[in-house]
């Protein structure tokens, strides 16, 4: 058993007519072909730049009146300079929630080891002198957002040695 296969139509290799691509040649060689969105290419023949004496004068070339990379580089300078004096300030709100996450854990803590305090012991006080805390109420676990942690020690200049 043989299938066949429709094979599609060949592509045209230059879409002319009316409504496609529209060439026109000049006399000194340039071709200016004209798109079907009518826009307009133009093509300087290579004898130009063989012949000199061929090729019309040239017309003095226009600057920009921008720099692409000069823009980039001030959008970048620009962007950097923020990011750096937002630099501390995100420093200090990664250290404020950073503590409070801590604030909250431990409170959870605390809290566990009083409930577990009142499981074991029936609800009488400890008479541990290492945690006199677990005999305080239980803390609330969440935090106002007035609260505010402790500010963070001052570096010792000591404190790049070792230990031992």
């Amino acid at each position: 058993m043989f299938f066949t296969k429709s094979l599609p139509p060949p592509a045209q290799a230059f879409h002319g007519g009316p409504d496609g691509w529209q060439d026109e040649q000049f006399p000194d060689g340039t071709v200016v072909f004209t798109s079907p969105t009518r826009r307009v290419y133009r093509n300087s023949p290579a004898s130009a730049e063989l012949f000199p004496q061929m090729r019309g004068p040239c017309a003095e070339p226009v600057p920009r009146k921008r720099s692409r990379r000069r823009e980039k580089s001030a959008r970048t300078s620009l962007a950097r300079s923020k990011l750096t004096a937002l630099r501390p300030i995100n420093a200090e709100q990664q250290r404020i929630n950073r503590a409070r996450r801590e604030e909250i854990d431990l409170r959870k803590w605390r809290n566990n080891m009083r409930k577990t305090l009142l499981v074991l012991e029936g609800g009488r006080p400890s008479t541990s002198p290492w945690c006199s805390w677990v005999n305080d109420p239980v803390e609330d676990v969440h935090i106002t957002a007035d609260w505010v942690p402790p500010p963070p020690a001052p570096p010792n200049p000591g404190d790049d040695e070792p230990p031992f």
